[in-house]
Formats: C-alpha cells, structure tokens, sequence
C-alpha cells in the first residue's frame, strides 16, 4: 500500500507522525497514465490509418482528424479541430455533412454515403463515407467517421460504362455487315462470330462458340486448321480461296482472310472474315 508521510516535531520536543493512505490515488494515477498511454496509441494508430478519420461532437464542430482527413481536404488539423464543416467548406458543401451528421446523431443508426469532397487546391474527390454515434461514459454523443477516397474506383467504372457501351455498339456494327467475321483463341475454339458468320454457315452462335472448326463442321474443319495456325504462329495476314461442302452437298466458295491479334493481357486470337463469292464463281464459270 502507498502512505503520505507528514512528520513534524513541537517546541517541547513532541514528534508527530501523520500516514495518509493514498493507494487509492496512486491507482488512480497509475489507471490515469495507462489511459492517456492508450489514448496516445490510439491517436497514433488512426494517424497512420490510410483512411480518413475524423470525430465530430454533438455541436458538429470537430474533435480530432487523423493524416489522411488533412491530405484529403487540404486542411489542417489545427485548421481544422473546433470548427465545423460550415466553417471549414463553406455552406453549400458543408449541408450534406450536416444534414448526415445530425441523422447519425438522432437515430443512432450507421450511415453509408458518397459524398464529394472539395480540396483546398479545387480538386474533387469522390468518398465513401461511413459514420455512427459514439455515446461517452459520461453522456456526450459523438459522431465518428471514416472516409475512403473512391475517385479512382468511380473513373474505372465510368471508363468500364463508356467501353461497354462501345462494345455494345460495335458488336451490333458488326453483326450488321454483310461479311462473316469471327474471332477464335489460340487454342482455335471459337470466341466470337456475329450474325453474318452464322448466316453464312446456318449455325447459331451457341452452337458454335467454345468448339473448334472440326467441332462444328466435322472434316471439313480439318482444311481450316493448317491456315489458322500458320497465322498464330507467323502473326502474318493470309488471304486464301475456300471451298467448303454443306450437309446438303452444296458447294459454297468464299474468300478469307485472317490475322493475329495480341490483346492488352497478352492474349493471342485469330481474328478472321469470309465473304461467299461462290455467285461470283459462278458467273466467271459461265463466261
């Protein structure tokens, strides 16, 4: 146990001794730095946080932000603790926070928002925003919150958005020409044909995607593969005459042409077109 010792003599030579236990305020103490040590590890481990932190008293002013709040706004901290997002942005940036922070307040219920935030520079950056209510020992309501910089993410989707919508208008370009265009992997099984190919063939597109040419047409597919990987392998354009037997005997003659194509991962497709020009064998044959 911990005593305050007070020892004092009289004039008659008297000694008196006084022992005040103090434990109890020692452990309060010991309790007291043990708490400001956590709350100094705290402080730290949110600093180093690579997202924004920030926590906001019942009032809307704010009590503390961590690095990323200030290198996400521009502002900082000392800028920033004891103000409100009114003082800091400006009103029209700053009534969706508030508006967020009061419901937060008023219903306890966690918040999940995008929100647009204005950098000192006038950059914007795109957030997700998460906050709840964080009610104190001693009665206080706090708002805490974190947000995480999602403008990269947004301009990926947004370029996603952009190059299906691309994609989709090109596919349909292309299934409206009058030529047989199709694209096969390395492995030659098919990966694309529009409509022109399976107008060309009579065989439906899913009846043909993920097979190779011998899958589909049978030995009639055989002449296809010796061409299909010259051109994998060379990366060279070749255009060659092609006879092809239906399943009723009919001949069709039709011109084609194939080349290499590497895509942005490294993947390797034969890219290929075949125009009928059996009517026009059929006339130079009258002539």
């Amino acid at each position: 146990r911990w005593y305050q010792a007070h020892d004092m003599r009289t004039e008659d030579g008297t000694f008196i001794g006084v022992r005040v236990d103090i434990t109890e305020l020692k452990n309060r103490e010991a309790a007291l730095r043990d708490s400001m040590r956590q709350i100094d590890l705290y402080r730290h481990a949110l600093d180093e946080l690579p997202v924004a932190a920030f926590i906001k008293a019942d009032t809307l002013k704010i009590e503390f932000v961590n690095k990323a709040w200030s290198a996400m706004t521009g502002v900082a901290k000392e800028a920033a603790v004891g103000r409100t997002d009114r003082q800091i942005f400006g009103a029209e940036q700053a009534e969706n926070f508030g508006r967020e922070d009061i419901e937060v307040c008023d219903t306890g219920a966690v918040l999940e928002a995008e929100d647009t935030i204005v950098h000192r520079d006038g950059s914007e950056r795109q957030v997700m925003t998460r906050k709840s209510r964080l009610a104190a020992f001693d009665g206080t309501v706090h708002v805490v919150g974190s947000s995480t910089d999602i403008t990269e993410v947004k301009a990926r989707e947004k370029a996603l958005q952009e190059s299906l919508r691309e994609n989709e208008v090109f596919r349909s370009l292309i299934d409206n020409v009058p030529v047989s265009i199709y694209a096969k992997r390395s492995d030659l099984k098919l990966f694309y044909v529009n409509q022109g190919w399976c107008d060309l063939t009579g065989i439906a597109k899913e009846d043909a995607i993920g097979r190779t040419d011998i899958e589909v047409f049978g030995p009639e597919g055989e002449a296809f593969v010796g061409g299909d990987m010259a051109v994998l392998r060379t990366g060279e354009t070749q255009e060659v005459e092609e006879t092809v037997t239906a399943a009723d005997g009919t001949v069709r003659h039709q011109f084609a042409r194939k080349g290499a194509m590497i895509a942005s991962d490294g993947s390797l497709y034969l890219i290929g077109s075949t125009t009928d020009i059996t009517l026009l064998k059929q006339r130079e044959a009258e002539l």
